[in-house]
This record gives C-alpha cells, sequence and structure tokens, in this order.
C-alpha cells in the first residue's frame, strides 16, 4: 500500500517529530544531543530556514521549524540521513534508526504556532525531576527564550513566536509567554494539541483559546495581583499609622507622668 502524500506548505511553518527504533534510543548520550543540535544548525544555515524551538528526548525529537520555502522533506532527509550516519559509525552499527519518515505538521495560525511551542517546551514534564521545572531541562529551547542559557549555537530565532503575543516590550512578551506555557500545562496539552491537529486535518480550523482572550486574561490577572498589593500595602500603611499613632499617644501619656512626678517632687513638703 502506497504511503499517503506528505502535506507541505511552500510558506507553511511546521512542527516535526522522529522517533527512533523501539529497540535503540535516539539519543543514548548528551553527547548525542550535542552533535545533533550541531547538524540542526548546519543545515538551518545551509538551507536559510528559521529554527523557532526544539526539544530532545531519549526516543525522539520535536523540532518547531520555518523552511522560508525550503522543501521540508529535503531538509529533514538531510539532517536525518546525517545523524543517522553519525550513529551507525560512532556505535558500530548497521541498518536504519528511525521508526519511520518522520513526522509533520503545517501551522497555519499564530494561536497553533503558540499552542505546539508550549507542547515542545512541555514535553520534559515527564522526566522525572522536570515536572514544573521544564525551563530548566538543558535540551529544550525554552531556556533560550528566557534568557537562562545562551545560544552558543545561533539556531533559535525567538523573534517571530514573540511577536504572536503581541506585546511591545520583550521582557513583557517573555513573561506573557511563560504564563501561557504554564496555563496550558494545567489546562491538558495534549489534548489541547491533539483538537487542533484534527480541526486543521478536517478543514475546520477554529481557535482554542483565542489569543486576544488569552492578553485579556493575563491583563486581568495582572490587575487583581496589582489591586491585591494596594490592599495590602493600604492594610499595611495603616496598620503602621496606628502603630506611630499609638506611640504618640503612649509617649504623650509618658511625659505628662514624668513631668506630674516631677513637680509632685517639687512641692514634697517632705523636700522642704
Amino acid at each position: 500500500m502506497p504511503r499517503t502524500a506528505r502535506r507541505k506548505d511552500p510558506g507553511g511553518i511546521y512542527h516535526v517529530m522522529g522517533r527512533s527504533l523501539t529497540e535503540i534510543d535516539l539519543f543514548q548520550s548528551d553527547e548525542d544531543k550535542e552533535y545533533f543540535l550541531d547538524l540542526l544548525k548546519r543545515y538551518k544555515d545551509k538551507t536559510k530556514s528559521k529554527i523557532l524551538g526544539y526539544c530532545l528526548m531519549t526516543n525522539h525529537y520535536h523540532i518547531h521549524v520555518d523552511p522560508c520555502g525550503y522543501d521540508i522533506s529535503k531538509f529533514m532527509q538531510c539532517l536525518n540521513l546525517a545523524y543517522v550516519r553519525y550513529i551507525n559509525r560512532k556505535y558500530k552499527r548497521k541498518g536504519p534508526l528511525f521508526d519511520d519518515r518522520f513526522n509533520s505538521k503545517i501551522i497555519n495560525s499564530d494561536n497553533y504556532n503558540l499552542v505546539v511551542s508550549a507542547y515542545i517546551h512541555l514535553n520534559p514534564k515527564d522526566i522525572k525531576g522536570y515536572r514544573g521545572k521544564e525551563f530548566d531541562y538543558p535540551y529544550s529551547s525554552m531556556g533560550i527564550y528566557l534568557g537562562k542559557n545562551k545560544d552558543n549555537r545561533g539556531i533559535i530565532d525567538s523573534d517571530f513566536l514573540l511577536s504572536c503575543i503581541n506585546e511591545k516590550y520583550k521582557k513583557k512578551a517573555i513573561r506573557t509567554y511563560v504564563e501561557f506555557i504554564c496555563d496550558t500545562r494545567n489546562d491538558g496539552i495534549d489534548l489541547k494539541i491533539e483538537k487542533y491537529e484534527k480541526e486543521f486535518e478536517n478543514g475546520k480550523f477554529h481557535y482554542i483559546i483565542p489569543l486576544m482572550i488569552f492578553m485579556e486574561i493575563i491583563i486581568i490577572k495582572e490587575c487583581i495581583t496589582k489591586v491585591k498589593l494596594l490592599i495590602l500595602f493600604y492594610c499595611n500603611l495603616t496598620r503602621f499609622f496606628t502603630t506611630i499613632r499609638a506611640i504618640i499617644i503612649f509617649g504623650t501619656y509618658f511625659l505628662l507622668t514624668l513631668k506630674t512626678f516631677f513637680r509632685f517632687i517639687k512641692n514634697d513638703p517632705c523636700n522642704n
């Protein structure tokens, strides 16, 4: 039975996934992951593509890529073939490494791009010690977006994704992006990405969380936080002034008592 033709869009952005055979890990060491990133940089530059994100797991990888008009199949064939040659040479093995050809999904909206990015960056959540700390995973581009890790290879193009958030300042866009990822994790990212893919395949693509609504939610949260801080400040200020007032009253009472005491001593007949 012939394979289904891969769906392509000359101007499209893609979510690309590759998985190894069951009996072998795709990345058997950190050195393997480093080499794969070197290859990703090489073919990114060679094809003048843009890499918007990545995450390398033990038996699979995710790449968020804009080929900028270059054939996505050729890009991935070059990348995968070069990596297979490296693995077979290093571990003295023969034959295929991947369980099938790479999987790719066309992304056709800002919302879909953001959800795919969140999905990729949340992949480490099932690794022990990284649940809620996915941003610390070293072989994900999330640390680069946050400025925790340096992009020494110059792989990631973060401008496009942050521009989807429609924030004037980059730091605020990054903060909103992080909040979006955290909210997405809590809402069930796997179900969300699956729904996007099904709707796209059926030609009935709808927003799951319209970005403007999400931005309004973020703004409301910020306003609530600011109101809470103002209330807390007012309470603390009120408590402060109440304390100062009590100190002044006590001090005044003490001084009056002291004054009365000395007057009594001065007018005491026994002292005459």
